[in-house]
């Protein structure tokens, strides 16, 4: 299992309060993808790792696809509600905390509290990444 994320990409069995969240957000032609967003434990680094996906992350079979966007800002753990330059508006869907994340470039590892999952987010070629949930 993870533990908590420390400066530098080590591990630590130090508390954190780091959180994530799922947002669908629906776009002005109608159709939606979902954001997940995921907190930095201990602050670490700028903003939200950020990934749109087609698919709810924490009940796709499988794999998944997913494109890393660039950080969103903190307030997007708790937004909900209109998207400036006419983008659409999100809702908030699941949240939670994260129990442990571990970042490189090419790789995200993270655990996600209260028993929801382990996750490894890998870059395949640019900004498109592979999602596998640890265990299934």
């Amino acid at each position: 299992m993870l533990e908590r994320y420390e400066a530098g990409g080590n591990y630590s069995s130090a508390s954190s309060v780091a959180r994530w969240v799922v947002l669908r957000h629906d776009e002005p032609g109608g159709g939606f993808h979902f954001d997940w967003l995921l907190e930095r434990p201990w602050g670490v680094g700028g903003g939200l790792v950020s990934f749109r996906v087609g698919v709810m992350p924490l009940s796709a079979a499988g794999d998944f696809s997913a494109t890393r966007m660039v950080d969103h800002r903190n307030v997007y753990l708790e937004y909900e509600g209109e998207i400036s330059g006419g983008r659409g508006r999100v809702s908030r869907v699941a949240w939670g905390s994260v129990g442990g994340m571990k970042e490189d470039a090419d790789r995200v590892e993270l655990s996600l509290g209260a028993g929801v999952g382990e996750y490894v987010c890998e870059r395949v070629a640019g900004d498109e990444w592979r999602v596998r949930r640890v265990g299934e």
